[in-house]
């Protein structure tokens, strides 16, 4: 059982979620790209990569959050997109402040992280000529 059961009405938030999380900001993003000011670009940069982070673990933990806040869970998204995008402390967004924890944490272990994600990279292009090759073969029937 949710703690806050929203009714009938929860169908409503997820669209709602996804303009403040996903359409304003993309809009937002596009107009900062075509100032002459670079502070708005990064202020933007700095949402999409914290949105990237948020939404690695929300996959993950979507259900759950889900099942227990119920309605309130995107209500709860809608607040955090929103303390994300907005000025809350000094002059800083939510994302600057979540940046400033997380670059220090990145800067430590960017090598690891390099050496994963060329291995990822070589793993894809690896089966994607595979892929291709198997395809190629059965299409052409020269794999029999």
């Amino acid at each position: 059982m949710p703690i806050l059961d929203i009714g009938k009405n929860v169908w409503l938030l997820k669209p709602i979620c996804l303009v403040v999380g996903i359409a304003y900001p993309a809009i937002a993003s596009f107009k900062a790209v075509a100032t002459v000011s670079k502070a708005d670009d990064v202020q933007w940069l700095i949402y999409w990569i914290c949105y990237g982070l948020f939404y690695l673990v929300e996959s993950i933990l979507d259900v759950i959050f889900g099942s227990i806040l119920g309605g309130t869970y995107y209500l709860c998204k809608i607040g955090f997109f929103c303390w994300m995008q907005l000025p809350v402390s000094g002059g800083k967004t939510g994302a600057q402040i979540i940046c400033q924890y997380l670059l220090p944490l990145y800067r430590r272990y960017e090598g690891e992280i390099d050496d994963l994600f060329e291995q990822g990279e070589q793993m894809i292009q690896k089966g994607t000529k595979m892929a291709t090759n198997y395809a190629f073969k059965k299409m052409t029937g020269l794999g029999k």
